[in-house]
């Protein structure tokens, strides 16, 4: 699933299993349901005690894995939250049509960039920028310097910015 930063060109991918992933387009979709969700057990029993659901915050990320935060206000005024996986949060937040949140670090780590038709890493998205101000001598000694690392990844990306740049040379060479 993509969580579409609201006014704005950043996506974040988050992985659901299967009965998750069912449950959110069902909601989405409102659809009649054979039988109840854990999502919406949770949702009418905090309806049931008064209890209101203000938001969901995804505020942790690890090993590929999104934790996050249901907060909700009791009858009394006292405001709680409780983990549970992003996928689950998330779809109480659309059955209770709350706003879901990102912790920033989280965001940092994980949002991709909307360019052109592809999704691509927001920060590779930015290092691109800055690629396109070296001079080609430049980015050759940054790949083999990232060669000599090992650091194959950033090899890979002076690389591409190499090929892309002989690539547009040809394009506009004019006989």
């Amino acid at each position: 699933m993509l969580l579409d930063e609201e006014e704005g060109r950043y996506r974040v991918p988050v992985i659901v299993g299967e009965a998750e992933a069912r449950a959110i387009i069902a909601q989405l979709e409102g659809g009649v349901k054979k039988r109840i969700s854990p999502q919406e057990l949770l949702k009418n029993f905090l309806d049931r005690i008064e209890a209101t659901i203000i938001e969901v915050y995804i505020h942790r990320w690890e090993a590929g894995i999104f934790l996050a935060k249901i907060q909700v206000t009791l009858v009394d005024g006292r405001m709680v939250s409780f983990d549970t996986r992003a996928s689950d949060a998330i779809s109480v937040a659309l059955l209770a049509a709350v706003p879901v949140y990102i912790a920033r670090d989280v965001f940092e780590k994980t949002a991709l960039v909307v360019e052109g038709n592809e999704l691509v890493p927001r920060n590779a998205a930015r290092r691109k920028d800055r690629l396109d101000t070296l001079s080609t001598e430049q980015l050759a000694r940054l790949m083999e310097e990232a060669v000599k690392k090992e650091d194959y990844e950033k090899a890979s990306l002076y690389r591409d910015a190499l090929k892309n740049r002989k690539h547009d040379q040809h394009e506009t060479t004019e006989f």
